[in-house]
């Protein structure tokens, strides 16, 4: 069992097909890699931010959509708030977040298809990688060909692009990952 990274939009009437969803969906493995930034320790970088080095991309914009908060999650600190001033500091704070997000999907395109271009430029991601002591991602493999769809990372930012392409075409401004 593991967690699962789906993408969200503000076009809730976004539908994809079964065929659509299997050139858009994303590894288990994409999803350890967006929260790596939370395991690796000892001064060690994670991989995302080691990509973003390496092809001189401000890759800030991938990290915020993991920062998009859910209603579940603002309920469960409301619950918890002590006061009135803490809830309202909850809601102030999803707010500000929510608005720094708005409109991101043409940005979030825009470095997706850049971190594609600068990287289907290299044969050996994976070696450039530095490594890192809990390697959960199997960087070996996962970082390797680039350009060949194996369930890689190549494959995921391809499947990425996408389902950014797609939303776009159905109207969407705001994309954001959600974690089941």
């Amino acid at each position: 069992m593991g967690l699962n990274l789906h993408y969200w939009t503000d076009n809730d009437d976004l539908q994809e097909t079964e065929e659509q969803h299997e050139l858009h969906y994303l590894t288990r493995t994409f999803a350890d890699f967006m929260f790596r930034k939370n395991v690796i320790m000892n001064e060690e970088e994670a991989e995302l931010d080691q990509i973003g080095k390496i092809t001189d991309i401000d890759i800030s914009l991938i990290y915020q959509m993991l920062g998009y908060p859910q209603e579940i999650q603002i309920e469960h600190e409301l619950e918890l708030a002590q006061d009135e001033e803490a809830e309202q500091k909850i809601l102030d704070n999803a707010e500000k977040i929510k608005i720094e997000i708005e409109n991101n999907l043409d940005k979030v395109l825009s470095t997706i298809n850049s971190l594609i271009e600068k990287l289907s430029k290299l044969e050996n991601l994976n070696k450039l990688l530095l490594p890192t002591d809990y390697d959960t991602l199997n960087s070996e493999y996962y970082f390797s060909d680039f350009n060949i769809d194996k369930n890689n990372f190549g494959q995921d930012l391809r499947n990425f692009k996408r389902f950014l392409e797609f939303a776009k075409e159905n109207g969407a401004k705001t994309v954001w990952f959600m974690f089941c």
